[in-house]
Parts: structure tokens; C-alpha cells; sequence
């Protein structure tokens, strides 16, 4: 389905001194003065005065110091939890121990030839730990793998990198699932994501990207949510993709990183990056402007490539969606003063993909569905045109979707029961 009307896409996107000169100052020439003893009083006075003040400061400073750093961070057996009263830095070691460098091609054994001796360096995330399989699972973005047949991951915690295997892979999304054996010992220091709804993000928000940037190593950088659902086309593509836009510093070597809120849990994947925009016949140079894609359409798609050991697969509704131009959206309160924009959904066009009564102009309000796992999930509110298509890799063809919808004519919302015929492979 494509929702790009109205968007301007004139802009090309990527995936991915010291001052020397000595100061010199010459002393003045000390002056002699005679102090009375009156005056000496008062200076002791003064002296005595500002060091108790001065000692009362460092007290302070020193109690302020050590409760506004992140004081000790303790993970054991992918549990992880920190001490402190700094909530960004907490965010930050959080997200650490669930991030890792990714590289592709070349051959590498120790830390040194992984940056030095492999084709394609990025980052990407842990996603799960198996235990009892004995398999750990990591996403990062296919661009950083494309034309490699050799891939490596380095764990925050290791100095030596481990041989992955792929799992399966997107290029259509930019999405790509690793797996290597899991051990305790190797693992000791580290966490599987905490994933946040990427449904009830907000502009403004605190945004933390962890990623292997410029090949250096595991970062951090911090910034904001500028835009949510912005449309892009990133380099090679010939469509647009739906994206979160944030500020934090990106650079090459992000890719496949972690972009997390500030509670570290993962919002999207981070994966280009606007360098120029274009203003007539002339290119101006852009910064602080990178993208993520959203993490429940990520981990939707990890999922199914996981159980289908490969290329995702997703039910095809059949039907398009779409807004009514002439109703603005609404705003949702989630959370205590917390909103999220709420778009009116319409039934734009039903094909023969389901066999449902879906029709033209229905207003869809919200949907129910068993995912591949078997859980079940009620009532899932239809924010905007992309509520169906961030969940449509979790159902399993031949599932029944029951929506909800207010119809013309029709006095209450009405359910209406869509057995999914038809399926997708991206």
C-alpha cells in the first residue's frame, strides 16, 4: 500500500583546528601596602567567612555529583537495572549492553583486523536471547550485509568477534536478522532490547542512537524526535519509506544501530541519514536530520523472518486504506499529558484478498487478531493508516481479523469479520 501524496521528496538521502598560540600574560609589579590592624581583623573575618562557604559548596557539589551520574550498572543473565539519578544516563547504559557491531565480508579473529580487515562495518541491536535453544537472535539493516557472504558481530562485552549466521532478510524494508550460539559466559554482560511501542511516540521526545559510528566502536548520541511517520526515499530506492526522523548524530557505521527513548528501550532502527536537499539549482548540505525505521514494524518483520527462516512473510488484506482530506486529526491522550495524533481511517479501496464484507468508506476504529505466536490481541486502535500494515507480518494466513468500523447509514459501529486469504513476501 502507498500513502505518499502531498509529500515533497527533492532531497537525496544516504544509508548511511586546535588553538596552539600560547597565552602570555606579565605579571604586575607587586605593590607594598601597610595594613592597620583594624583592616587585618576584617580581612581574617572575610577569609574565614568565604572558606566555610567554599566547604559547604564542595559538600554540596560532591553530593550533587554522585547522584546525578549514573552510579553502578549491574547486568546478570540478561536482566539488567542501574542506580542513579540521571535518567539519560541510565537510558544510555541500558541501551548499551543490548547493542553490538555488525561487519560483513573480509575475515577477522581478533578486535583490530574486525575494523580493519572486513568490507561492510555497521552496528545493529541484540533482539533475543534462547536460552534454552542455546541461540541469541540480532537485527541490523540489510544494506550493511548486501553482497557479503562472511558476517561478524562483536559483543559489547567481548574483545573478540563471533561468526553470525543469517537468518533472513528484507531488502524492500532494509531489514536483516542474524543468529550465532548463545552462551553465558559470552553473553554475561548482556541484555536483549526492551522494545517500546513505536505506535505512542511524540515529537520532542528524548531520543538516544547507540551505534558502531565511524567504525570506532559502540557510542552514544542523544537528541530529539523531529518528525514521526515522515516519508523518505533512501538512496538505491525506488519507493518511499515511512521513518522516524531524529537529530542525534548519525554517521557512517550507524546503520543497523539502536535508536532508543529515554528509558533505553528501542523506538526504531536507525538507517539513513539527509545529507543535501536541493533549492532550485542549488544543493544545500543538511545535518542533524537522520531516520529510523519504527520498532514495532521492525520487530513485526524480525519475527516472521524467524519463523519462516528467511525472507518475511505478511497477509495481504486486500484492502487500501486512507484519509479523508477534508478531517484533521484528533489528539489521543496515551499517557498523563501525553498525546499522540489520531487520524480518522477510511476504507479507500477492498479487493479480493479477504474474504470479509469490507467496503468503500467504512471508518475503520480499531481491529482484533491472533498473532503467529497465539496471543491475542483486542482492540487494537487504528491511529492512522500504518495501525494494520506495523502488525500485518504477525498474522498467519487464513486468520480471522474482526474490525470494527462505523458504516453509513448504520447507527453504532459494526464488526465486521475478514478471513485473510492472501499473503506477501518482501
Amino acid at each position: 500500500m502507498s500513502y505518499t501524496e502531498g509529500y515533497d521528496n527533492n532531497f537525496s538521502s544516504s544509508k548511511i583546528p586546535y588553538d596552539d598560540i600560547p597565552i602570555s600574560r606579565r605579571a604586575p609589579k607587586k605593590k607594598h601596602h601597610r595594613v592597620s590592624s583594624s583592616n587585618f581583623k576584617i580581612l581574617v573575618t572575610i577569609v574565614a567567612v568565604m572558606f566555610i562557604i567554599n566547604i559547604g559548596l564542595c559538600i554540596a557539589l560532591v553530593y550533587h555529583v554522585k547522584n546525578a551520574v549514573v552510579k553502578n550498572v549491574v547486568v546478570n543473565h540478561n536482566n539488567i537495572s542501574a542506580v542513579g539519578d540521571s535518567a539519560l544516563g541510565i537510558a544510555s547504559d541500558t541501551a548499551w549492553w543490548s547493542s553490538v557491531c555488525v561487519a560483513a565480508g573480509g575475515s577477522c579473529h581478533d578486535e583490530s583486523s574486525f575494523y580493519k580487515n572486513t568490507r561492510s562495518r555497521g552496528s545493529g541491536v541484540i533482539y533475543k536471547i534462547d536460552e534454552e535453544e542455546g541461540v541469541a537472535y540480532f537485527i541490523t539493516c540489510y544494506h550493511v550485509l548486501d553482497g557479503h557472504d562472511k558476517y561478524y558481530i562483536l559483543l559489547p562485552s567481548k574483545l573478540k568477534p563471533d561468526i553470525a549466521e543469517l537468518v533472513g532478510f528484507s531488502s524492500y524494508y532494509d531489514i536483516a536478522v542474524l543468529k550465532m550460539p548463545y552462551s553465558i559466559e559470552d553473553f554475561e554482560s548482556c541484555t536483549a532490547i526492551q522494545v517500546a511501542d513505536s505506535t505512542y511516540l511524540t515529537t520532542g521526545s528524548t531520543v538516544i542512537a547507540v551505534g558502531n559510528s565511524l567504525s570506532g566502536g559502540l557510542s552514544v548520541t542523544s537528541g530529539i524526535i523531529s518528525r514521526i511517520n515522515t516519508m523518505i526515499r533512501v538512496e538505491g530506492n525506488t519507493f518511499l519509506s515511512r521513518e522516524i526522523q531524529i537529530d542525534a548524530a548519525i554517521n557512517p557505521g550507524n546503520s543497523g544501530g539502536g535508536a532508543f527513548n529515554n528509558e533505553g528501550k528501542f523506538i526504531g532502527l536507525v538507517n539513513a541519514k539527509l545529507n543535501t536537499t536541493q533549492s532550485g539549482n542549488t544543493t544545500i548540505n543538511v545535518t542533524g536530520t537522520a531516520y529510523a525505521i519504527p520498532s514495532k514494524l521492525v520487530t513485526s518483520i524480525a519475527d516472521s523472518m524467524i519463523l519462516n527462516e528467511g525472507a518475511p512473510v505478511c497477509v495481504d488484506l486486500g484492502a487500501e486504506f486512507e484519509y479523508n482530506e477534508n478531517i484533521g486529526p484528533e489528539r489521543y491522550e496515551f499517557a498523563e499529558n501525553r498525546y499522540i495524533e489520531d487520524h480518522r481511517v477510511f476504507v479507500k479501496s477492498a479487493g479480493s484478498a479477504s474474504s470479509g464484507k469490507l467496503i468503500i468508506g467504512d471508518e475503520i476504529v480499531s481491529f482484533s487478531y491472533v498473532d503467529i505466536f497465539g496471543f491475542e490481541h483486542k482492540d487494537v486502535q487504528m491511529f492512522n493508516v500504518y495501525s494494520f500494515d506495523d502488525i500485518k507480518f504477525l498474522i498467519k494466513k487464513g486468520s480471522k481479523i474482526s474490525f470494527k468500523v462505523n458504516r453509513i447509514f448504520a447507527d453504532n459501529p459494526i464488526t465486521v469479520d475478514v478471513t485473510v486469504t492472501g499473503t506477501q513476501t518482501y
